[in-house]
């Protein structure tokens, strides 16, 4: 059993019940307003043949009152409350379940019991979750030589001392060593119809033990540099690697750079 596909599920599912609550509390809001609108009051309903007969009456003391055809409007908006209010009771009902079970620390997390032992005892655990420190460890454990076509065009030095292709690659690695995301450099990667490729980068997403591939393309200015960058993206595509998802896409012409805040989007979004 993976322990961090159950602390995914997890969050997964606060987010949707989060979301849940929002949309009921909206719905109570949006239906208080409407019923504030609306006639008070009893509607009876008879049937005499192929006739039906609507009678109205304010107070539970008052006599039913015979209402016309042109009446037939107020009997509609008094039902109409009637099932606003219904609508109210349920939705409160289950904001009132909500609320109480997200105050109570449900749904918990499958890292609790583990908690719950002696700092001793833990070092002798094989817990469902392995560290940080261990997952991150695994992600470096990919060994792959250098890229050393065009070598000669690794001029930008990053703060981790490994040299880049351009300011706009340097802009990414600068950021990501800034929100400390684990990352490899053009570390080798097959994909469907066009063989081994190197991304630009080799991400690792620490929170959600997730590798995300991102490739920056630099030059989508020049018709040629599209088109192979196109066919590239149709490649990743192929090959289960979808944007936003464990594919990160930049775009840059000469007239249109990359900026830090892109980058930063790009970071929080999917790295962070």
């Amino acid at each position: 059993m993976d322990g961090f596909e159950l602390e995914q599920n997890r969050d997964e599912l606060r987010a949707v019940l989060v979301a849940r609550l929002q949309l009921l509390e909206n719905l109570v809001e949006d239906f208080g307003d409407r019923m504030r609108g609306l006639p008070q009051g009893q509607i009876r309903i008879s049937h005499h043949g192929q006739r039906t007969m609507y009678y109205y009456r304010g107070q539970r003391s008052e006599r039913w009152k015979y209402m016309s055809v042109q009446e037939r409007s107020k009997a509609e908006a008094v039902i109409n409350r009637d099932y606003m209010e219904q609508v109210v009771a349920w939705a409160s009902g289950e904001i009132r379940k909500i609320r109480r079970f997200l105050a109570e620390g449900y749904p918990s997390s499958a890292r609790e019991p583990f908690s719950k032992f002696s700092l001793f005892r833990q070092d002798l655990i094989r817990p469902l979750f392995p560290s940080d420190e261990e997952v991150i460890r695994e992600f470096y454990s990919l060994t792959y030589d250098p890229l050393e076509t065009f070598s000669e065009n690794k001029r930008f030095e990053t703060g981790r001392g490994e040299s880049v292709r351009s300011k706009a690659e340097w802009m990414i690695a600068q950021k990501m060593a800034e929100f400390d995301v684990p990352y490899q450099y053009e570390a080798p990667l097959r994909l469907k119809g066009v063989g081994t490729v190197r991304p630009d980068f080799r991400c690792f997403n620490v929170r959600r033990r997730k590798v995300i591939y991102w490739e920056h393309l630099g030059r989508m200015g020049d018709p040629e540099y599209a088109s192979e960058a196109l066919r590239k993206m149709q490649a990743y595509s192929a090959s289960g690697f979808h944007i936003a998802d464990n594919l990160i896409v930049t775009e840059e012409t000469v007239d249109c750079p990359l900026t830090p805040a892109t980058v930063e989007y790009w970071i929080r979004r999917m790295l962070a």
